[in-house]
């Protein structure tokens, strides 16, 4: 009786092994959620630099578009 009490208390529905995996499961999940906290603290970073940093935008327009003001020459190098 003693041994199927204790089989019972490590692998039934609320054993130690279902809580021990629901406890790695929970951090695994803490961990996602504060990797996307940090996600969206950038995000709201870059969202401020863009209405508020008309240097920001230029910096973004010139790299990512690939624009110039009028009159400027691009010059590109080939690695």
């Amino acid at each position: 009786m003693a041994i199927g009490s204790i089989i019972l208390i490590s692998i039934g529905d609320y054993g130690l092994l279902k809580m021990l995996k629901i406890q790695r499961d929970r951090d695994q999940i803490l961990g996602q959620v504060d990797d996307i906290k940090q996600e969206i603290g950038r995000i709201e970073t870059k969202i401020e630099k863009i209405q508020t940093d008309s240097a920001y935008i230029e910096k973004e327009a010139r790299e990512r578009l690939g624009m110039s003001k009028p009159g400027e020459k691009i010059y590109r190098t080939v690695p």
